[in-house]
């Protein structure tokens, strides 16, 4: 028990870390197509998170750890939502590059 409260301090600050840089970083290039760009790909981590979870409840409904499985699910989806988070923010640099990052000459 004690090691899921662990897990839970150490994910959930993580969870809104990432969410909170992801947006922060947002390329200022072209608003409409990174904002279409950021929506897609919260809902493409909330699909991962909802398909981590079915493939959990599945793997874990035979089994004597059955009422364990929301608690597994909810873990492992808030440690798939923010690499999916920083994996998305390096793509959308790729694909919009922001001349005036942060930190650069001319940056905010």
């Amino acid at each position: 028990m004690r090691a899921m409260i662990l897990t839970l301090l150490v994910l959930v600050p993580l969870l809104a870390f990432s969410a909170w840089a992801f947006y922060r970083f947002t390329p200022s290039a072209i608003e409409g197509d990174v904002q279409r760009y950021n929506g897609t790909a919260v809902l493409v981590g909330a699909l991962l998170c909802v398909g981590w979870s079915v493939r959990t409840y599945f793997q874990m409904v035979g089994s004597v750890d059955r009422p364990w499985w929301p608690v597994v699910s909810a873990l492992g989806a808030m440690a798939i939502f923010p690499v999916w988070l920083v994996l998305a923010a390096v793509l959308r640099c790729v694909i919009f590059p922001d001349q005036h990052a942060p930190g650069s000459p001319g940056g905010r």
